[in-house]
């Protein structure tokens, strides 16, 4: 890498600028991470120029943080009971995300990133439908929203279901079956990577 590529990077007028400079970059690529779905396609895209970025930012001078793994104590997906399995996710998925809001490198990011896509297969899995409806308003990469998510499954154990396969017995517009569809989808998506 070239000084005059690596300013293209990060431009910036003095040493404190240049590391206010990175620092902001880093957060803006760990804000779009935070508010998405994780996919793998995406994630690489921006990984790779994340990547020229910590390089220009040692290039021109800059010291990045060594990132030590911790090991993150993670709950496994174990249930079939759907509300377990959204809690357990829904409590996995902030724990990474918080360490992603605080990893200070590209690899620290990237290991987060990896975990939390690791953990959403685990979790979709239990999702899987054998039959999934194509919604042309259905965008994979769209989470919804977690109470709103949380309200349907409240409504779907008053029902007298809890399980995965109960979901089944649930007409196709609805959004538990939507949401099964979006993670059956999603799958596809990560496997075709």
């Amino acid at each position: 890498m070239t000084e005059s590529e690596a300013k293209l990077y990060l431009p910036f007028s003095d040493m404190e600028d240049l590391e206010e400079v990175y620092e902001q970059k880093l957060f803006e690529q760990k804000q779009f991470f935070l508010q998405r779905m994780p996919v793998s396609k995406i994630i690489a895209s921006r990984m790779s120029r994340l990547q020229k970025i910590e390089e220009a930012f040692v290039y021109l001078g800059g010291e990045v943080e060594l990132f030590r793994s911790e090991e993150v104590q993670l709950k496994p997906y174990l249930s079939q009971v759907i509300k377990e399995t959204f809690s357990i996710h829904e409590w996995n998925k902030n724990l990474l995300k918080l360490r992603l809001n605080q990893a200070q490198s590209v690899e620290g990011i990237r290991f987060y990133l990896n975990q939390l896509i690791e953990i959403t297969v685990s979790y979709a899995q239990k999702w899987r439908m054998e039959r999934t409806a194509t919604n042309d308003s259905l965008k994979v990469s769209t989470e919804p929203d977690s109470m709103f998510l949380l309200e349907e499954i409240n409504k779907f154990e008053e029902l007298g279901f809890r399980s995965f396969d109960d979901l089944q017995h649930l007409l196709t517009e609805s959004p538990l079956v939507q949401e099964a569809n979006r993670l059956s989808l999603w799958l596809k998506l990560e496997n075709n990577v």
